[in-house]
């Protein structure tokens, strides 16, 4: 009886009726949800975890912290209120991360591949951002915008940081050979290993004009032998330390103490004092400051062309 209704008032009987509402409510979903991402809905990402400092100071950076649930004990801001504070960046407790129901957690190189793939097997979102040279911070810059329903703030900040390191190598390019000193980079005053060819500070002190004595290594973070470093003779030193105040004090204690003790006396950079401190970890996290870190080491291997710089994260060694 209503499909005889149906036909005589709209044309067609009632099973062609519900599947022209059954479409109608198909395609509606279907625009509803492409206007969604369109207009930034992939915010919904309400729920983040951090595994790495540098995934942590982008989310920073592009304003959405609220957004941040959990960050390791390494990040910045990591006593915020509400934040949980991971211990394991490498190995993350599968069970704790389950239970705090992510939408997504986003990983950088501490995390090695076997662990983002168990990660992924216990039906977590997990999106690895790995660092290889600047090309790849700025690549993961702007996928971490993107994922976060942020693409235009994560466009603006890649290209920001871009635009100071071209400022800096528009200085340092047309530099000939003679005027590029030998420079080494430290990760503290006990030094084990050194930034070599094919890491992104290696990058960094070419693109701020210096000639890294390890440049020529075969791996991107070559081991330090006493020998090794008396050949190179670096007449600038870098030592990377973090933001601690405790920590460059004992760092000044130790290099002035290299003046007297053998080996380390015969080195250029100690002979002439050209020994500068950079703090903050600015030389440590492959994230949005690596704009600030080329301008850093700019100034300190070329304090007369960058006078004008003066970062906040730049100590020399006094005489």
């Amino acid at each position: 009886m209503r499909a005889r209704k149906c036909q005589r008032v709209f044309g067609f009987d009632g099973g062609e009726l519900k599947a022209e509402l059954v479409a109608t409510v198909q395609r509606r979903f279907v625009i509803a949800s492409l206007l969604t991402v369109l207009s930034g809905g992939l915010h919904a990402m309400e729920r983040v975890v951090s595994l790495a400092p540098s995934v942590t100071e982008t989310v920073l950076a592009l304003g959405l912290e609220e957004a941040l649930i959990a960050r390791t004990r390494y990040c910045p801001g990591h006593k915020g209120a509400g934040k949980e504070i991971l211990e394991d960046m490498v190995q993350p407790s599968v069970e704790r991360l389950l239970g705090l129901r992510p939408d997504l957690i986003l990983a950088s190189d501490p995390t090695p591949e076997p662990v983002v793939r168990r990660l992924r097997d216990a039906r977590l979102r997990v999106e690895r951002l790995p660092t290889r040279d600047l090309a790849s911070v700025m690549a993961n810059l702007r996928r971490t915008g993107e994922l976060l329903g942020a693409k235009a703030g994560g466009e603006k900040l890649a290209d920001e940081v871009q635009r100071r390191i071209e400022a800096v190598e528009r200085v340092t390019a047309p530099l000939p050979p003679g005027r590029l000193p030998r420079v080494v980079l430290f990760y503290g005053t006990h030094p084990e290993f050194c930034a070599g060819a094919g890491s992104f500070t290696g990058e960094i002190l070419a693109c701020a004009g210096g000639r890294n004595v390890a440049a020529d290594s075969a791996t991107a973070w070559p081991s330090l032998g006493r020998e090794r470093l008396l050949q190179w003779d670096p007449e600038v030193i870098l030592i990377s330390l973090t933001e601690s105040a405790e920590e460059l004090a004992e760092a000044r204690t130790t290099v002035r103490g290299w003046e007297g003790e053998t080996g380390w006396n015969r080195l250029s950079a100690v002979r002439s004092g050209r020994i500068v401190f950079v703090t903050g970890s600015l030389l440590m996290i492959p994230g949005p400051r690596v704009g600030e870190a080329v301008e850093a080491v700019a100034r300190a291997l070329h304090p007369e062309l960058f006078a004008a710089l003066q970062p906040r994260e730049l100590h020399f060694l006094e005489p």
